[in-house]
C-alpha cells in the first residue's frame, strides 16, 4: 500500500479530535456537519454541508446564523440599498403633487446605490423586502389658507408618515419633514407628496431632500 493511500483512509477513519473538555467533529458524507463541542454543548461552531455556519446553533439558517451576542470593532456589510437626493424646485403644481424633480448626482452625499430610486419621478422602488428608514424635508410656498401637507406615499396610499403645517394667508412659506421607519415589500413604490387643499395661489417645492435605506431584512 502506497504512503499516500495509507494518507488517505487516515483521512477518512479518522472523524474527530478530543480536547479535555470537548471535541471536534466531522460527520462526512451527504448532509454531514462539521462540529466544535463544548463540555455542555453540541453547537459551540457548526458548518453545515451547505455551507451554513452557526455559532451557538446546530442548525443555522443563513451563511452566519449567530445565536447571542456579536461583538467586533467594525463590521461592514455590503448591498445595503440606499439612496439621497436633493430637491430641484418645482413650479405651478397643482394639489396632491409626486415631488419629481431630484439631484442625485451632483450634491454631496447624493447617490443611489441600489439603482431604485429615479430621480426624475421620484420613485423608489423598494428593492427588497424589509425594515426602511425614510426621512425628507422640503420648502413648501404659497400653501393657502387650508395649510400644506408633505407625506409619503406607497403604492399609492398615503402612509402614516406625514407633516402639516397650519398656513393662514397665500405665499406663505414654511418647511415640512417627516422621517419614521416602514415596512416595505420588494416590488412596491415609494412617492413624496405635497398637498394643499384650497389653495388660492401658486404651489411650488422648493429646497429639500429625500433619502432611504434599509435598517434589517424581515
Amino acid at each position: 500500500m502506497s504512503t499516500r493511500s495509507i494518507a488517505v483512509m487516515l483521512f477518512f477513519i479518522a472523524p474527530s479530535l478530543y480536547a479535555q473538555s470537548g471535541s471536534i467533529n466531522n460527520t462526512l458524507g451527504s448532509g454531514g456537519t462539521f462540529n466544535v463541542k463544548g463540555a455542555t454543548s453540541d453547537s459551540l461552531l457548526v458548518v453545515k454541508d451547505n455551507g451554513n455556519v452557526g455559532v451557538g446553533t446546530a442548525t443555522p439558517g443563513s451563511r452566519m446564523d449567530v445565536v447571542g451576542q456579536l461583538t467586533a470593532d467594525r463590521v461592514k456589510v455590503d448591498g445595503i440599498p440606499s439612496f439621497f437626493a436633493t430637491h430641484v424646485t418645482e413650479s405651478n403644481l397643482t394639489t396632491g403633487h409626486v415631488l419629481a424633480t431630484w439631484d442625485e448626482s451632483t450634491s454631496p452625499g447624493a447617490h443611489d446605490n441600489s439603482a431604485s430610486f429615479d430621480p426624475t419621478t421620484g420613485e423608489f422602488v423598494v428593492p427588497r423586502d424589509g425594515f426602511y428608514s425614510l426621512t425628507a424635508r422640503t420648502e413648501l410656498f404659497s400653501a393657502g389658507i387650508s395649510g400644506g401637507y408633505l407625506y409619503v406615499r406607497v403604492d399609492g396610499v398615503v402612509s402614516g408618515l406625514y407633516d402639516y403645517t397650519p398656513t393662514s394667508y397665500s405665499g406663505a412659506s414654511a418647511m415640512l419633514s417627516v422621517a419614521g421607519v416602514l415596512k416595505l415589500s420588494a416590488g412596491q413604490t415609494v412617492t413624496l407628496i405635497i398637498s394643499a387643499p384650497g389653495a388660492t395661489a401658486t404651489l411650488s417645492a422648493n429646497q429639500g431632500y429625500f433619502s432611504g435605506y434599509l435598517v434589517s431584512d424581515f
